[in-house]
């Protein structure tokens, strides 16, 4: 359950600076998902 909740904070990160730092947070977020979800 820590996963999602790690990745919206990345999110909330990278929206949160500048814009340009949301497409870092979508990345860190999409291998968080594949490491939770290997399928």
């Amino acid at each position: 359950m820590l996963m999602p909740l790690l990745a919206q904070e990345n999110l909330r990160r990278a929206q949160g600076p500048a814009g340009q730092l949301t497409k870092s947070g979508v990345q860190a977020t999409g291998l968080t998902l594949n490491w939770k979800c290997p399928a």
